[in-house]
């Protein structure tokens, strides 16, 4: 069985900026370069992957709860973005889902996740059970 190609395989290599927090912190998913020790064979190795850079240093003092308030946010956009590419063939259809849940909350997030749908079936639930803004005030301002 032939492995259905969605549009995660498109953009999950690429670096991308997410915003968490009160005060709308940009966090940075990039490409960085890590040199790792090989004992048996003596050199160190080059391994790079993609990682979330926090804005702050460690010891930065801010208001409490804001770096992990930050984390919270920052974490489930990118579970979201993952989820959701991976639910769409192309990038409109990611686009649309996109747009069906802009103003979904934290809550709303951990319902759906109760729920185990992934794939394509999770795109079908979001299509009949969300509506995008367009959709949303040709159905309440209808004349």
């Amino acid at each position: 069985m032939a492995k259905v190609k969605t549009y995660w395989d498109e953009i999950k290599d690429d670096e991308v900026n997410f915003y968490g927090g009160s005060m709308g912190w940009e966090v940075r998913l990039m490409w960085v370069d890590r040199y790792q020790w090989n004992s048996n064979k003596r050199v160190s190795i080059k391994k790079r992957r993609l990682e979330l850079q926090w804005p702050w240093s460690w010891d930065q003092k801010l208001p409490k709860g804001e770096k992990a308030q930050t984390r919270k946010d920052v974490l489930l956009q990118k579970k979201v973005r993952k989820l959701l590419a991976q639910s769409s063939t192309n990038s409109s259809e990611y686009r649309d889902l996109n747009s069906r849940t802009y103003n979904m909350s934290h809550d709303d997030w951990d319902e759906l996740f109760k729920l185990g749908l992934k794939g394509f079936d999770l795109r079908n639930y979001i299509q009949r059970t969300k509506l995008t803004d367009g959709e949303a005030h040709a159905l309440f301002w209808r004349m």
